[in-house]
């Protein structure tokens, strides 16, 4: 008898040397990173930004005409006005974030919101968008 390879399904399981401390730091980084590429862009539409970093803390202000009009400060314990736990998504196989209070993305009540790095940044990106079309 001849065997062939069978293709059986493995365990989904949190890989051993996962980090939680780690992967927020990365989600902080990211974060940053993001806000520094692309802050420059706003001031075509008259807006300044600023991004400044500290050892797991990263600030972002966005002015206008000196004044302030948008802050964000994202700690690796805390973001803004959110709290945010990182574990491994065993199903999808990767580091999420799961938002614990949604005021920093203009939700209320709860939900169970997991997002990705990515999407978390484009999350706060949007919502700072809508933020500051309100202005007058």
């Amino acid at each position: 008898m001849v065997n062939e390879a069978m293709n059986l399904p493995q365990p989904r399981v949190t890989p051993a040397d996962f980090s939680k401390y780690q992967e927020l730091r990365k989600v902080v980084k990211f974060v940053g990173d993001n806000f520094e590429r692309q802050i420059p862009e706003l001031r075509n539409v008259g807006f300044v930004g600023t991004v400044d970093r500290l050892p797991d803390t990263v600030s972002i202000r966005i002015e206008r005409s000196g004044e302030t009009v948008y802050s964000l400060d994202v700690r690796k314990a805390r973001m803004g006005d959110a709290t945010a736990r990182q574990y491994f998504d065993r199903e999808a196989g990767c580091p999420k974030v799961k938002i614990i209070d949604f005021s920093l993305l203009g939700l209320t009540g709860p939900a169970d919101l997991t997002m990705t790095a990515t999407e978390l940044f484009e999350a706060i990106w949007t919502r700072m968008v809508q933020q500051l079309e309100s202005l007058r």
